[in-house]
């Protein structure tokens, strides 16, 4: 089961969505409709994970998933919502993935040239390896 509870995403100033409650529950099949841009993808990778929301609750088969990031998944752009992590930096945890194949743990990300232990002191609590 997948339970979102009061999720809030936000770029800048601008809410995407607020407190949005949705759950799926084990056996179902589930669809979300909306015009192109309404943010239908980022929903879903906000409830699995893969974007960090502002607020609220996000809970896989009971285990909190609230705005962490997975490592071993995330794209150029989510990486970038870490602090301290701009382009160029996003690109080096990008080519380091395929070079070396998935993150065991969240401190491998300090293999990556241009992440420090201060780097990842900033992220530590954001990031995820699945």
């Amino acid at each position: 089961m997948i339970q979102a509870s009061n999720v809030t995403l936000r770029f800048g100033k601008k809410a995407l969505f607020e407190e949005v409650n949705i759950k799926f529950t084990e056996g179902n099949c589930y669809g979300i409709i909306g015009a192109n841009g309404a943010g239908k993808s980022t929903t879903l990778r906000t409830i699995t994970g893969l974007v960090k929301a502002q607020s609220g609750s996000i809970q896989w088969n009971g285990e909190e998933l609230l705005g962490k990031i997975n490592i071993n998944k995330a794209d150029g752009e989510e990486l970038e919502r870490l602090s301290g992590i701009g382009e160029k930096t996003a690109r080096a945890i990008i080519a380091y993935r395929a070079e070396n194949g998935a993150f065991q743990q969240a401190e491998d990300i300090m293999d990556v040239p241009g992440i420090g232990e201060k780097t990842f002191e900033k992220i530590k609590d954001d990031i995820c390896v699945e």
